[in-house]
């Protein structure tokens, strides 16, 4: 099932990872490993592979979502907490 995440914050771990943080509205099941577009109004900015969330048990009446990837997301902490950038899923991820 395809999904679309507006970005609301992006950190940077120390072990590679880029974790994306935002809402996900009406989809209920654990997104898994899957293809996305980084966009905002003026278009794509990058093509990122997300690694499947990894959590133990989704509490259904939160749309907060955390996605992680090992690619160097092209995308500010600033940016990311304008409000104006989404994760938009390309396959059935």
């Amino acid at each position: 099932m395809k999904f679309e995440m507006k970005i609301l914050n992006v950190f940077r771990l120390s072990n590679g990872r880029t974790v994306l943080g935002g809402l996900v509205a009406n989809h209920p099941q654990l997104i898994k490993a899957c293809d996305c577009e980084l966009i905002s109004e003026e278009g794509v900015r990058q093509r990122i592979s997300l690694e499947g969330e990894q959590i133990v048990k989704k509490i259904s009446t939160n749309d907060l979502r955390a996605l992680a990837t090992v690619e160097n997301v092209m995308l500010t902490e600033e940016e990311a907490q304008s409000g104006n950038w989404r994760l938009i899923c390309t396959d059935n991820g």
